[in-house]
């Protein structure tokens, strides 16, 4: 079994809160060093606290009721029941959150080791272990390194301890260049200040690829700046996704009463509120209840559009219309559930998109006329989408050859 014990013993010095309880994307550090251990393959997380806060004792509650295995510790004399020849243990400082490639390196590298940066002067806050290193606060050593700390007294650092142990049996040090740190491999997330950089730089680099030109200009920029406070806001993303079915709501209420250009107005909105909610756990596993509030939101868009089509449509046009909108969702749920690459991703459907063409048709008297131009382009992405996935596949067979 692989166990991951993570640091939970330091505070902040302008706040006094523990590191780990800094709010940091839409959890906090010690939630994001949780998720790094667990990609990392660790079968049961251990807490290091001292003061053992209130907030900790929910978070491990919360992590018993999602199925992982949590537990808290105080001191080395509690930490040294789970010493074991058999299982391996993942070490995490306070406020070090190792980088993907470096999650990978812990979750498949065999035998004991500890990343190292150089002896620089950059890196004075990091322990240092000769001349020449300084521990990174990150280690995969043999659980059964924790006997060695039973005797442990009470006022030594456990994480010292265990890397005293790790260099006196002359274990493997895995050394980050600089460059390596500066491009993020490993995040050193002591204050707010440093979690502010952090989550600047993230959100600068995670604009999805699959995003068409509406969302990639228009609607991620404005999610951009929201998403700070929004996570700074507690149950935002329950919120914003309520908000988006009740603009759905009204949306049909108002298709009902002919108003289309109203109702379409409403449901740009609920897109646009669905959108960015959906972001809010961008660094995070998103939760059940976000998927059922945007399935909420596109059955009653799809009533809505319904709606719409009965009243817009005159007696002998109503049952084309309906075949023509069936199709339609049925051309726009396989484009939105596709991978598109390259140029073609820019127009790549969405919710956004085809509502932004429905409201464009109805601004000019139409909505039939909207509809047709949607199916239209749902239609011709499909289609480009399906001769350029043949072409890729000639050329590969090609290759082969």
């Amino acid at each position: 079994m692989k166990l991951a014990l993570i640091s939970f013993a330091k505070e902040d010095v302008e706040t006094r809160v523990p590191i780990g309880l800094l709010p940091l994307f839409n959890g906090t550090v010690a939630q994001a060093q949780v998720q790094a251990v667990c990609a990392a393959g660790a079968e049961k997380i251990i807490f290091l606290s001292p003061t053992m806060s209130g907030a900790l004792l929910q978070y491990i509650d919360r992590l018993k009721q999602e199925g992982i295995s949590a537990e808290i510790v105080r001191s080395a004399q509690d930490l040294a029941q789970y010493a074991s020849d058999n299982d391996d243990l993942l070490y995490l400082e306070d406020g070090i959150l190792p980088g993907k490639d470096l999650i990978d390196a812990l979750g498949v590298g065999q035998g004991e080791t500890i990343f190292v940066a150089s002896n620089a002067d950059q890196y004075s806050h990091f322990e240092r272990i000769d001349l020449n290193h300084r521990w990174l606060g990150i280690a995969k050593l043999k659980a059964s390194r924790l006997s060695a700390l039973l005797d442990l007294p009470d006022d030594w650092d456990i994480g010292s301890a265990l890397l005293r142990t790790a260099v006196q049996a002359e274990c493997n040090r895995t050394i980050i260049l600089d460059s390596d740190i500066d491009n993020g491999r490993i995040q050193t997330l002591f204050s707010n200040v440093q979690i502010a950089q952090y989550t600047r730089s993230e959100l600068n680099n995670s604009g999805s690829l699959q995003e068409n030109f509406l969302e990639k200009w228009i609607a991620w920029p404005l999610t951009r700046r929201l998403l700070p406070k929004l996570w700074r806001r507690e149950n935002s993303a329950r919120n914003i996704g309520i908000s988006s079915m009740v603009c759905g709501a009204i949306a049909t209420v108002l298709a009902y009463f002919s108003w289309s250009v109203a109702s379409l107005g409403f449901l740009v909105a609920g897109s646009l509120l669905a959108y960015v909610g959906g972001r809010i756990p961008i660094f995070a596993r998103r939760p059940n209840g976000e998927r059922v509030q945007n399935i909420a939101f596109a059955i009653l868009t799809l009533i809505a559009l319904i709606i719409l089509v009965f009243v817009e449509s005159g007696p002998r046009l109503l049952l084309p219309n309906l075949v023509i909108l069936a199709i339609f969702v049925g051309n726009l749920a396989t484009a939105i559930r596709g991978r598109s690459s390259g140029r073609l991703a820019m127009l790549k459907p969405s919710i956004l998109l085809v509502i932004m063409i429905f409201l464009a048709g109805a601004s000019f008297g139409s909505f039939v006329s909207g509809l047709y131009v949607a199916a239209l382009f749902c239609a011709a992405f499909l289609v480009a989408h399906l001769g350029l996935s043949r072409d890729n596949d000639g050329d590969v067979q090609n290759s082969a050859k």
